[in-house]
Protein backbone atom coordinates (compact mmCIF):
# COMPACT_ATOMS: atom_id res chain seq x y z
CA UNK A 1 0.00 0.00 0.00
CA UNK A 2 3.02 2.36 0.89
CA UNK A 3 4.75 2.17 -2.44
CA UNK A 4 1.82 2.94 -4.53
CA UNK A 5 2.41 6.41 -2.93
CA UNK A 6 3.52 9.50 -5.25
CA UNK A 7 7.03 9.30 -4.85
CA UNK A 8 7.45 12.37 -3.61
CA UNK A 9 5.13 11.59 -0.76
CA UNK A 10 6.69 8.01 0.00
CA UNK A 11 9.95 10.27 0.21
CA UNK A 12 8.81 12.43 2.48
CA UNK A 13 7.12 9.71 5.01
CA UNK A 14 10.67 7.67 4.92
CA UNK A 15 12.68 10.91 5.80
CA UNK A 16 10.41 11.92 8.46
CA UNK A 17 10.60 8.14 9.84
CA UNK A 18 14.18 8.08 9.17
CA UNK A 19 14.47 11.59 11.55
CA UNK A 20 12.51 10.84 13.71
CA UNK A 21 14.37 6.86 14.36
CA UNK A 22 18.25 8.00 14.30
CA UNK A 23 18.01 12.07 13.87
CA UNK A 24 19.68 11.36 10.42
CA UNK A 25 19.02 9.85 7.40
CA UNK A 26 21.10 6.98 7.68
CA UNK A 27 21.90 3.72 5.68
CA UNK A 28 18.37 2.11 6.25
CA UNK A 29 16.74 5.37 4.27
CA UNK A 30 18.58 4.72 1.57
CA UNK A 31 18.00 1.50 1.10
CA UNK A 32 14.51 1.58 1.46
CA UNK A 33 14.27 3.90 -1.13
CA UNK A 34 16.62 2.10 -3.59
CA UNK A 35 13.37 -0.30 -3.87
CA UNK A 36 11.46 1.65 -5.39
CA UNK A 37 11.53 1.50 -9.22
CA UNK A 38 13.05 4.43 -11.31
CA UNK A 39 16.52 5.52 -12.81
CA UNK A 40 17.05 7.38 -9.46
CA UNK A 41 16.86 3.72 -7.11
CA UNK A 42 20.70 3.23 -8.83
CA UNK A 43 21.58 6.46 -7.20
CA UNK A 44 19.84 5.55 -3.97
CA UNK A 45 21.34 2.16 -3.67
CA UNK A 46 24.95 3.90 -3.95
CA UNK A 47 24.46 6.22 -1.20
CA UNK A 48 23.21 3.26 0.82
CA UNK A 49 26.49 1.39 0.93
CA UNK A 50 28.40 3.60 2.70
CA UNK A 51 27.36 6.33 5.67
CA UNK A 52 30.42 8.41 5.55
CA UNK A 53 29.16 11.02 8.22
CA UNK A 54 27.72 8.58 10.70
CA UNK A 55 30.76 8.93 12.98
CA UNK A 56 30.04 12.69 13.29
CA UNK A 57 28.81 13.00 16.58
CA UNK A 58 28.38 16.91 16.29
CA UNK A 59 25.17 19.14 15.73
CA UNK A 60 23.82 19.02 11.79
CA UNK A 61 20.98 20.84 10.11
CA UNK A 62 19.15 18.68 7.22
CA UNK A 63 19.04 20.89 3.60
CA UNK A 64 16.53 19.40 1.48
CA UNK A 65 18.41 19.11 -1.94
CA UNK A 66 17.13 18.33 -5.38
CA UNK A 67 19.66 17.10 -8.22
CA UNK A 68 18.10 17.33 -11.94
CA UNK A 69 21.29 16.37 -13.88
CA UNK A 70 23.06 13.02 -13.72
CA UNK A 71 26.31 14.17 -13.70
CA UNK A 72 25.71 16.23 -10.71
CA UNK A 73 23.49 13.24 -9.17
CA UNK A 74 27.08 11.47 -9.42
CA UNK A 75 29.04 14.55 -7.89
CA UNK A 76 27.17 14.57 -5.11
CA UNK A 77 26.76 10.66 -4.66
CA UNK A 78 31.06 10.66 -4.91
CA UNK A 79 32.57 13.86 -2.82
CA UNK A 80 29.63 15.55 -0.42
CA UNK A 81 29.83 12.82 2.17
CA UNK A 82 33.64 12.64 2.09
CA UNK A 83 34.23 16.38 1.78
CA UNK A 84 31.78 16.97 4.49
CA UNK A 85 33.51 14.53 7.12
CA UNK A 86 36.72 16.54 6.26
CA UNK A 87 35.27 19.69 6.52
CA UNK A 88 34.20 18.26 10.23
CA UNK A 89 37.40 16.99 10.93
CA UNK A 90 39.36 19.94 10.45
CA UNK A 91 36.92 22.43 12.40
CA UNK A 92 35.96 19.71 15.32
CA UNK A 93 39.02 16.73 16.09
CA UNK A 94 41.40 19.20 14.53
CA UNK A 95 40.69 21.72 17.02
CA UNK A 96 40.17 19.55 20.13
CA UNK A 97 43.56 17.67 19.32
CA UNK A 98 46.13 18.36 22.09
CA UNK A 99 49.09 18.89 19.17
CA UNK A 100 47.26 21.52 18.04
CA UNK A 101 45.33 23.56 20.37
CA UNK A 102 47.98 25.89 21.03
CA UNK A 103 47.87 26.85 17.27
CA UNK A 104 44.82 28.11 16.95
CA UNK A 105 45.57 30.24 13.92
CA UNK A 106 46.22 27.36 11.73
CA UNK A 107 42.87 25.79 11.84
CA UNK A 108 41.67 29.70 10.84
CA UNK A 109 43.83 29.21 7.92
CA UNK A 110 42.49 26.26 7.44
CA UNK A 111 38.93 27.53 7.08
CA UNK A 112 40.08 30.74 4.97
CA UNK A 113 41.46 28.44 2.59
CA UNK A 114 38.38 26.26 2.18
CA UNK A 115 36.19 29.57 1.93
CA UNK A 116 38.59 31.36 -0.89
CA UNK A 117 37.89 27.61 -2.64
CA UNK A 118 34.22 27.55 -2.69
CA UNK A 119 34.05 31.61 -3.57
CA UNK A 120 36.14 31.29 -6.39
CA UNK A 121 34.56 28.06 -7.87
CA UNK A 122 31.36 30.46 -7.06
CA UNK A 123 32.43 33.21 -8.74
CA UNK A 124 33.22 31.47 -12.03
CA UNK A 125 29.63 29.62 -11.99
CA UNK A 126 27.78 32.43 -11.51
CA UNK A 127 29.79 34.00 -14.18
CA UNK A 128 29.23 31.08 -16.91
CA UNK A 129 25.52 31.03 -15.78
CA UNK A 130 24.89 34.72 -16.61
CA UNK A 131 26.21 34.06 -19.73
CA UNK A 132 23.91 31.03 -20.40
CA UNK A 133 21.11 32.84 -19.44
CA UNK A 134 21.82 35.79 -22.03
CA UNK A 135 22.24 33.58 -24.67
CA UNK A 136 18.77 32.43 -24.15
CA UNK A 137 17.18 35.55 -23.40
CA UNK A 138 19.14 36.89 -26.83
CA UNK A 139 16.88 33.98 -28.51
CA UNK A 140 13.36 34.59 -26.65
CA UNK A 141 13.90 31.63 -24.84
CA UNK A 142 12.46 31.03 -20.76
CA UNK A 143 12.28 27.69 -20.46
CA UNK A 144 14.05 25.13 -18.92
CA UNK A 145 15.19 21.75 -20.04
CA UNK A 146 13.65 18.78 -19.13
CA UNK A 147 14.65 15.16 -18.32
CA UNK A 148 13.71 11.49 -18.50
CA UNK A 149 13.78 11.30 -14.98
CA UNK A 150 12.59 12.98 -12.16
CA UNK A 151 15.33 15.13 -9.63
CA UNK A 152 16.98 13.14 -7.12
CA UNK A 153 16.03 14.06 -3.75
CA UNK A 154 18.14 13.97 -0.77
CA UNK A 155 18.36 15.29 2.53
CA UNK A 156 21.70 16.55 3.16
CA UNK A 157 23.35 17.04 5.96
CA UNK A 158 24.85 20.00 7.07
CA UNK A 159 28.23 19.31 9.75
CA UNK A 160 29.84 22.34 9.02
CA UNK A 161 28.89 26.00 8.28
CA UNK A 162 30.78 25.35 5.11
CA UNK A 163 28.54 22.47 3.82
CA UNK A 164 26.26 25.11 3.28
CA UNK A 165 28.15 27.14 0.66
CA UNK A 166 29.36 23.71 -0.38
CA UNK A 167 25.95 22.27 -1.16
CA UNK A 168 24.72 25.75 -3.17
CA UNK A 169 27.49 25.70 -5.12
CA UNK A 170 26.53 21.98 -6.58
CA UNK A 171 23.07 23.31 -6.89
CA UNK A 172 24.33 26.53 -8.97
CA UNK A 173 25.98 24.37 -11.29
CA UNK A 174 23.18 21.91 -11.51
CA UNK A 175 21.25 24.98 -13.07
CA UNK A 176 24.30 25.98 -15.08
CA UNK A 177 24.19 22.51 -16.64
CA UNK A 178 20.99 22.58 -17.79
CA UNK A 179 21.45 25.55 -19.41
CA UNK A 180 24.08 24.04 -21.20
CA UNK A 181 21.91 20.94 -22.33
CA UNK A 182 19.48 23.51 -23.44
CA UNK A 183 21.57 25.42 -25.82
CA UNK A 184 22.82 21.81 -26.53
CA UNK A 185 19.49 21.00 -27.76
CA UNK A 186 18.70 23.78 -29.88
CA UNK A 187 21.87 24.22 -31.21
CA UNK A 188 23.16 27.39 -29.82
CA UNK A 189 26.34 25.43 -28.67
CA UNK A 190 28.10 22.58 -30.26
CA UNK A 191 28.06 19.01 -28.45
CA UNK A 192 32.08 19.63 -28.09
CA UNK A 193 31.96 23.24 -26.74
CA UNK A 194 28.53 21.85 -24.35
CA UNK A 195 31.28 18.96 -23.62
CA UNK A 196 34.08 21.59 -23.03
CA UNK A 197 31.82 23.33 -20.47
CA UNK A 198 30.80 20.74 -18.22
CA UNK A 199 34.73 19.55 -18.15
CA UNK A 200 35.07 23.04 -16.77
CA UNK A 201 32.10 22.91 -13.90
CA UNK A 202 32.92 19.26 -13.04
CA UNK A 203 36.79 21.07 -12.80
CA UNK A 204 35.52 24.06 -10.01
CA UNK A 205 33.29 21.67 -7.93
CA UNK A 206 36.10 18.87 -7.44
CA UNK A 207 38.63 21.57 -6.61
CA UNK A 208 36.62 22.53 -3.47
CA UNK A 209 36.58 18.43 -2.71
CA UNK A 210 40.46 18.66 -3.60
CA UNK A 211 40.95 21.59 -1.13
CA UNK A 212 38.86 20.03 1.74
CA UNK A 213 40.80 16.85 1.18
CA UNK A 214 44.34 18.58 1.10
CA UNK A 215 43.98 20.32 4.05
CA UNK A 216 42.37 17.22 6.29
CA UNK A 217 45.28 15.27 4.81
CA UNK A 218 47.76 17.96 6.15
CA UNK A 219 46.42 18.64 9.76
CA UNK A 220 46.37 14.55 10.19
CA UNK A 221 49.91 15.01 9.94
CA UNK A 222 50.52 17.47 11.88
CA UNK A 223 48.78 15.49 14.36
CA UNK A 224 50.78 12.00 13.97
CA UNK A 225 54.08 13.94 14.28
CA UNK A 226 55.46 15.64 17.17
CA UNK A 227 57.33 19.19 16.59
CA UNK A 228 58.20 22.31 18.68
CA UNK A 229 58.54 24.44 15.72
CA UNK A 230 55.04 26.79 14.98
CA UNK A 231 56.58 27.76 11.70
CA UNK A 232 57.28 24.48 10.15
CA UNK A 233 53.77 23.43 10.94
CA UNK A 234 52.13 26.26 9.26
CA UNK A 235 54.51 26.14 6.33
CA UNK A 236 53.48 21.95 6.10
CA UNK A 237 49.77 22.59 5.95
CA UNK A 238 50.00 25.49 3.65
CA UNK A 239 51.45 23.24 1.04
CA UNK A 240 48.92 20.84 1.72
CA UNK A 241 46.48 23.63 0.51
CA UNK A 242 48.43 25.16 -1.71
CA UNK A 243 48.93 21.45 -4.07
CA UNK A 244 45.46 20.14 -3.68
CA UNK A 245 43.44 22.98 -5.86
CA UNK A 246 45.80 22.21 -8.56
CA UNK A 247 44.50 19.01 -9.01
CA UNK A 248 41.64 18.26 -11.53
CA UNK A 249 40.44 15.37 -9.29
CA UNK A 250 41.23 13.84 -5.97
CA UNK A 251 42.55 11.25 -7.47
CA UNK A 252 45.59 13.01 -8.42
CA UNK A 253 46.79 13.35 -5.72
CA UNK A 254 49.70 11.19 -5.49
CA UNK A 255 52.27 10.03 -2.69
CA UNK A 256 49.20 9.64 -0.17
CA UNK A 257 49.21 7.34 2.16
CA UNK A 258 47.57 4.17 1.71
CA UNK A 259 44.95 4.62 3.83
CA UNK A 260 43.75 8.09 2.50
CA UNK A 261 44.07 6.53 -1.24
CA UNK A 262 41.71 3.93 -0.44
CA UNK A 263 39.42 6.42 1.29
CA UNK A 264 39.19 8.43 -1.55
CA UNK A 265 39.04 5.53 -4.09
CA UNK A 266 35.78 4.65 -1.94
CA UNK A 267 34.60 8.25 -3.19
CA UNK A 268 35.84 8.34 -6.75
CA UNK A 269 33.74 4.66 -7.72
CA UNK A 270 38.15 4.26 -8.87
CA UNK A 271 40.43 1.49 -7.47
CA UNK A 272 43.11 1.86 -5.35
CA UNK A 273 45.44 0.68 -8.17
CA UNK A 274 43.98 3.35 -10.74
CA UNK A 275 44.24 6.48 -8.08
CA UNK A 276 48.03 5.91 -7.47
CA UNK A 277 48.88 5.42 -11.32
Amino acid sequence: MEEKLPFAEFYRLAVSEALDRVGRPDLDLFQKLATLPGINSKYYARLARRDWLASAEGARDIEPCAFFHPKIKSHFLRYYGPTAYNLHYMEVHARANVRLREFPELIEQAGQLVAEAIGAATKEIDQYTRAAEQILKDNGVSQSVRYGTGPLLVPAEIISPYCGTYLELIMKADRLMSLLEYQRLRRYITNADCDKEFSRVDRLLKSVASTAFGLAKGLRKRINVTTENEEDIIVAVDEEAKAAPVANDIGNNVGMPKSDVAVVAVASGATVEEIAV
